[in-house]
């Protein structure tokens, strides 16, 4: 066994090591089903046509023999003054309503963005770890419970309102897509293989 792993351990080091960002919208709609990274085939993805060219490129470099690649799935990445909730903020501060792409009822992963990076570092320190590895503490929230938490958080008087799908896509264009999917995410493998444990696991205490 000790000479198996330092075996893979000097193929490794042979080869750079790299992190390369997928991401959730990669799944599509995953509704009830949580995409999950512990099988071993894991979740197939249905890439939303604006990102299908980062599965593509996933997979042509964990087919290089250059690359020791781990491929990290995040949640919507969040922290107290934006990144995913960026337009939501800036909709309560300015005391309008908050729009809501399509349903309150879609379900968005999160991850904060602190715990993603930890996520980072302790794959690049395992260079014989590769794969796909899903980031997502928060298996799924919903649009509309995150929306009302901002907008108390900022007083807004206004709430939310909801925002057609095909106003949205008008509007923003078909990157747009990928807010509007219903999608739960699970995280196995970080857990079980890097000892992951994300500090941030209620966006509600981080805003």
């Amino acid at each position: 066994m000790f000479t198996a792993l330092t075996q893979n351990l000097a193929a490794a080091k042979s080869k750079i090591r790299l992190i390369y960002t997928g991401g959730v919208w990669l799944y599509g709609a995953t509704d009830d089903n949580p995409a999950d990274d512990s099988a071993a085939a894991g979740t197939p993805f249905h890439p939303i046509a604006d990102f299908a060219w980062a599965d593509n490129n996933g997979k042509a470099l964990l087919a290089s023999p250059q690359f020791s690649t781990a491929i990290i799935h995040m949640a919507m990445v969040y922290h107290h003054t934006g990144s995913a909730f960026a337009w939501y903020i800036a909709r309560a501060q300015d005391y309008s309503p908050i729009e809501i792409w399509s349903s309150g009822a879609t379900r968005w992963p999160l991850v904060h963005r602190d715990d993603l990076a930890v996520a980072d570092q302790l794959l690049m320190e395992q260079p014989t770890l590769t794969g796909h590895f899903n980031a997502s503490p928060e298996i799924g929230v919903r649009a509309d419970v995150i929306a009302a938490a901002i907008a108390k958080r900022y007083q807004s008087p206004t709430g939310s309102i909801i925002l057609p799908a095909a106003n949205v896509l008008k509007k923003y264009g078909p990157w747009a897509v990928g807010p509007m999917l219903d999608q739960q995410m699970m995280s196995s493998r970080l857990p079980n293989l890097c000892n992951w444990r994300p500090l941030n696991c209620d966006f509600g205490t981080c805003l």
